[in-house]
């Protein structure tokens, strides 16, 4: 509930038995809405209900004993609330004049649920000035549908990230919560990487036939990368009511790498690189000792052509001296 809770009073009128008339019940529900509900309680598919029973005792002296009422137990029922009982045995307490007690209790409406109404009994027993005496008290709970209502169960993909050029799977599924039969035209669209999806859906009211599951595979291009949003769009009612849902997936492509914490928060990509370092190094290495190793064959090869040379001018002197 947002907003300042607003306690909206529902007065129980008490049987004028013993003492009843020196203990106030009320029913409150906890709620944002300047609205009085006077006994009988409206809420809606999927509510979350928060409420609390007051009790209190109307005796003015403090300083009589007689006017304590003791040994209070009150137990709420809501029999086959929803399909299940709402039981709420709450413990035992005094009220000394004037005081007041609150016994909160709270309830889910489902989504799916029949437009109804169901009632909710107080059970009170307590004790004064030595008399016993016993209230019960009952109040509705109707379940209010809007007459076109649709409601998003699911509508998301089964994974959080996919690498481009494999294939994603979307799953939704979509309730008829309203009181009238739909035609619906459903569409999911991406046009970043060009996918849409149109079809006819026809759902009625629960408990009819009111659900819609369907499993949606999309292959990713090859080109895509990063943040992927895809539309959901469901027109309804007519063409009066459209609902959109926008689930997201994460694409990777290349060589990007999408990192998620633990809570799949995405941290920034990091790319892959191939080091160059080390052949950078290691090149200047390998021509060193090859040249290393040449240079004894060089000093070699220039020795032996020395004597040649001089073997050369040998021969000639001594032809020359014959």
């Amino acid at each position: 509930m947002k907003g300042a809770f607003i306690f909206i009073t529902i007065v129980v009128i008490l049987a004028s038995v013993a003492s009843a008339d020196n203990l106030d019940v009320r029913i409150y529900k906890q709620t944002d809405d300047l609205v009085r509900f006077y006994g009988n309680i409206d809420v809606v598919p999927g509510e979350e209900v928060d409420m609390f029973i007051q009790i209190e005792n109307r005796n003015k002296d403090r300083n009589n004993e007689d006017e304590e009422i003791t040994d209070i137990d009150a137990i709420l029922a809501i029999d086959d609330l929803f399909d299940q009982d709402v039981d709420e045995d709450f413990d035992d307490f005094d009220l000394n004049p004037t005081r007041k007690k609150n016994l909160p209790f709270s309830f889910t409406v489902p989504i799916r649920i029949e437009a109804d109404s169901y009632t909710a009994v107080i059970d009170i027993e307590a004790d004064e000035a030595g008399s016993s005496f016993s209230l019960t008290e009952e109040f509705q709970i109707n379940i209010e549908k809007e007459r076109h209502n649709l409601y998003f169960e699911k509508a998301e993909f089964t994974q959080k990230s996919v690498n481009c050029g494999e294939v994603a799977t979307l799953d939704l599924d979509l309730f008829n919560i309203g009181l009238s039969d739909e035609e619906i035209t459903l569409s999911i669209e991406n046009k970043d990487i060009g996918f849409l999806v149109e079809r006819g859906v026809a759902l009625e009211a629960y408990p009819g036939d009111d659900v819609y599951r369907k499993r949606f595979p999309i292959l990713i291009p090859t080109e895509a990368s990063g943040k992927a949003e895809f539309e959901i769009r469901v027109a309804y009612g007519e063409g009066t009511r459209i609902d959109t849902e926008i689930p997201a997936l994460l694409i990777n492509c290349g060589e990007e790498i999408i990192v998620q914490d633990i809570n799949g928060k995405v941290e920034k990509p990091q790319t892959v690189k191939e080091s160059t370092k080390t052949s950078a190094k290691t090149a200047p290495v390998a021509s060193k000792k090859t040249a290393e190793s040449a240079a004894p064959q060089l000093l070699l090869l220039l020795f032996l052509l020395i004597l040649i040379v001089l073997a050369i001018l040998v021969m000639v002197i001594i032809v020359k001296r014959r």
